[in-house]
């Protein structure tokens, strides 16, 4: 495999402590990475406990990326005196290692706590205890006099999200928030302070949340895991990752003289206002000093010696209505319009539809509407719904992973503005966009998740029109 100077000069870089990397997309930021892990695990991990940690965002690139490494393992020219035959690299999803870290803080401490919804979390802020401590503040706050409940409730998201001491939140740059607070404020004590409360009534409750699944992990590691620490650890897609989070990879780091820790940063920012580099926000604030440690990958990145291995895009097919399964394949180096099964049933142009692909849809808290036509895909016309109108989108979020619908899936969607009870539906919701299993059945209709985690939406009195219903979900297969 070929490599530019400047992939092969972080690979070979001999400088430990925090580094970072920073590019767009397709640019060979991975790759490098995966290729400096290799390096850290043969000669710079000196003593039998030291291990290397790649912590992803995504499920599809976790496997990925774990694919990779082996490959590139098995050809590695960083063998050392110090490389042993047991794997000393790690591959775990971020969001997988803080759940293991807050179930163990939950546990030792006692604490029998359910995960709540945002929904349900929502509601607390209608409560009689939280109105009475709110009403306090308000002779002296003309925020908290202008804002909506929806607007405190996600100030005290990000807060929480950021994981903030009073301290912090006093004087910290609200880069990306709606309303301009002024540091150390009577409103920023007051937001603390109804934070604080809002957090009681989750803990009498027998509640907690994401951010707390997250703060609970920080303490854990903070203070019980002192000797279970990584050497090194690649933080990957920091763009879209929460203060809280970055935070939390930074408490299992064992930074000692010869380790080391890899931010790898896509230059495009996340829209997500929870996320921590929004806009403006600098990377001083990730709480490392770069100088001398950046690099920036700024040409896209082909590997020549590979590039045969990308030609076949490999996907499965799950029909919803008749519950089969279809392994199916796309050469994209063909200019022929063709899909072939593992049983070598070739569907030729004639036999295919091009399907317009929208961004994104959540499965989970409702998101924008993006009505971008992002790519075509083929899929067979006997796999759709004759005359019927039809489109994909992409899942984002969890909310569906018991209907085996998951973040980065596509879902075909079959364009109605009806749909039965228990069908999977495409419905905008105050105008935005949600995936959910329909319920007619019961007082009232209610948009129902496949995942614990979440509250049903109930419609009575919301905006609500049915996109479409689904009628088949599509995963990539990693080759």
């Amino acid at each position: 495999m070929k490599l530019t100077k400047v992939q092969n000069r972080f690979i070979k870089n001999k400088n430990m402590g925090f580094s970072l990397m920073k590019g767009k997309s397709l640019t060979g930021k991975t790759i490098t990475a995966l290729h400096r892990v290799i390096n850290l695990e043969n000669n710079y991990c000196l003593y039998k406990d030291d291990k290397v940690l790649f912590l992803s965002s995504n499920s599809n690139e976790l496997i990925n990326n774990n694919n990779l490494y082996e490959n590139i393992s098995k050809e590695s020219e960083f063998y050392s005196l110090f490389s042993l035959s047991a794997r000393r690299v790690e591959f775990n999803l971020i969001d997988s290692l803080i759940k293991e870290y807050s179930n163990k803080y939950l546990k030792l401490n006692g604490l029998n706590l359910e995960l709540v919804s945002f929904d349900k979390g929502f509601e607390l802020l209608n409560s009689v205890e939280f109105n009475e401590k709110m009403n306090g503040f308000l002779k002296k706050s003309k925020v908290l006099n202008k804002i909506s409940a929806e607007e405190l409730y996600n100030e005290i998201m990000w807060i929480k999200s950021c994981n903030f001491t009073k301290e912090e939140y006093n004087e910290v740059e609200r880069k990306g928030r709606k309303y301009r607070i002024i540091r150390n404020s009577f409103t920023r004590e007051a937001i603390y302070s109804l934070k604080k409360v809002y957090n009681d009534l989750l803990i009498d409750n027998g509640f907690y949340d994401i951010y707390d699944e997250t703060s609970f992990a920080i303490k854990y590691a903070k203070e019980n895991n002192n000797n279970n620490k990584y050497t090194h650890i690649v933080l990957d897609n920091v763009e879209s990752l929460t203060k809280g989070q970055i935070e939390f990879a930074k408490s299992i780091y064992a930074n000692c003289l010869y380790s080391s820790f890899v931010f790898i940063i896509n230059n495009d920012k996340s829209s997500d206002d929870m996320c921590w580099l929004v806009k403006g926000r600098k990377l001083k604030t990730l709480g490392a000093d770069f100088k001398g440690k950046s690099f920036a990958f700024k040409k896209e990145f082909i590997d020549q010696d590979n590039m045969k291995n990308t030609f076949i895009d490999k996907y499965e097919y799950i029909n919803l209505k008749y519950k089969n399964i279809v392994d199916f394949n796309l050469d994209n180096s063909s200019p022929k319009k063709e899909i072939y099964l593992n049983d070598n049933t070739v569907f030729s142009e004639e036999e295919l539809e091009e399907v317009d692909v929208y961004n994104d849809i959540a499965a989970g808290n409702p998101i924008e509407i993006n009505e971008e036509v992002l790519e075509k895909f083929l899929l067979p016309k006997g796999w759709l719904e004759k005359g019927k109108d039809t489109f994909i989108l992409h899942v984002k979020g969890d909310s569906m992973i018991d209907k085996n619908i998951n973040d980065g899936d596509m879902v075909v969607i079959k364009r109605q503005n009806t749909a039965y009870n228990n069908e999977i539906v495409a419905a905008s919701l105050d105008g935005e966009a949600t995936l959910k299993t329909l319920k007619l059945n019961g007082e009232a209709p209610m948009l129902v998740p496949a995942n614990p985690k979440y509250s049903e939406i109930y419609l009575e009195g919301k905006e609500v029109s049915i996109l479409g219903v689904a009628i088949g979900v599509i995963k990539n297969k990693l080759n």
